[in-house]
């Protein structure tokens, strides 16, 4: 029988996914409805923020984890090509739950403003970005803009596309998955 995910994985994957799943949306409204230079504009550039650290911090965890605790096995009646589309998935996700936050970051370090997290404490900059003229800021800000708040947001729903959609496959015509990350989901009586 294949096995299910160790607590902390389950645990760092829902949570590091609710959080994507609020600040997408989120950072699209406050973007678009708030006027640039309102306080609410601000306090919201500041909760963005410090979500964005927080799933940093996080998907830095799970990697770490997944590192020193491997994940059960895919399960054998799955064809070589889910497998693969699978695995690559899982790497893709990792590289945007980690690259993204570290965009924004990169976007944030290159403001004059102090990064608070959650109005708790001053995050530092990344190092040599804040002292940089305004031609260099900006000409680091607009690629690094471009894949924070579209390119890299994007691919990130396709994935999660893929990855739901494939999950709910499997679920319904394969080896059931569903159980070994949904905590609450009893393992199936034959595999």
């Amino acid at each position: 029988m294949t096995e299910r995910y160790n607590g902390w994985a389950i645990a760092l994957h829902w949570t590091i996914a609710v959080l994507i799943l609020f600040q997408i949306p989120y950072a699209w409204w406050w973007m678009g409805a708030l006027p640039d230079e309102s306080p609410a504009h601000a306090q919201s550039m500041v909760l963005h923020m410090s979500i964005g650290l927080t799933i940093l911090m996080l998907s830095l965890a799970r990697l770490g984890l997944r590192l020193a605790v491997p994940p059960p096995p895919l399960p054998a009646g799955m064809a070589g090509w889910e497998k693969t589309l699978a695995r690559t998935t899982h790497v893709l996700f990792y590289v945007l739950i980690i690259g993204i936050p570290i965009g924004g970051w990169v976007l944030a370090s290159l403001g004059r403003q102090p990064i608070t997290y959650f109005g708790l404490f001053e995050w530092p900059h990344l190092p040599g970005l804040s002292g940089l003229d305004k031609p260099a800021r900006h000409a680091i800000s607009k690629p690094v803009g471009a894949l924070h708040t579209s390119i890299l947001i994007w691919t990130t729903l396709v994935l999660l596309a893929l990855h739901v959609g494939g999950a709910i496959k499997d679920q319904l015509t394969g080896p059931p998955v569903l159980w070994r990350m949904i905590p609450f989901l009893r393992p199936p009586t034959r595999l």
